[in-house]
């Protein structure tokens, strides 16, 4: 078998070995690795309309809607159960997703620099980016960070 054809097969075991120990991350694992500030971006993460920041069981999020640019806040409470987040919705400024609102998303893939998850009430799947708490700047006088 020629070199070419032994590397290319190498690098696709190394992808399905890679994506297999990401997925299978559940439970107390998954929620170690969820801990942190992602960015939520159409282009890849090179910027950012929203940010989630997960902290042991409690999530706090922010941003602008890309369509409209309005901004938004809020606060939920999760659990994880196997790889699927379920959280209820604590605070919120946007009155279409306010409090008591919950849903359950499930988590795809997840490693150091990003996640995908299928996202069932909107029906898509989302890839965000791991990026320092310190980016996590949609907070605005008008809109202060919502407490936990």
């Amino acid at each position: 078998m020629p070199f070419v054809h032994q590397l290319l097969i190498a690098a696709a075991l190394t992808v399905v070995a890679t994506q297999s120990s990401s997925a299978t991350l559940q439970d107390e694992d998954l929620n170690r690795a969820l801990q942190g500030v992602w960015c939520n971006s159409d282009d890849g993460g090179k910027t950012c309309h929203g940010y989630d920041e997960y902290v042991d069981g409690t999530s706090s999020f922010c941003g602008a809607f890309p369509e409209s640019k309005e901004p938004y806040t809020a606060a939920m409470h999760y659990k994880i159960q196997g790889n699927r987040i379920c959280a209820v919705i604590t605070a919120s400024s946007n009155p279409i997703i306010g409090p008591g609102f919950s849903f359950c998303d499930e988590i795809l893939e997840i490693d150091e620099h990003s996640v995908r998850s299928y996202m069932a009430w909107f029906d898509t799947v989302e890839t965000r980016f791991r990026v320092p708490k310190s980016q996590m700047t949609c907070a605005t006088p008008e809109k202060p960070p919502l407490p936990r």
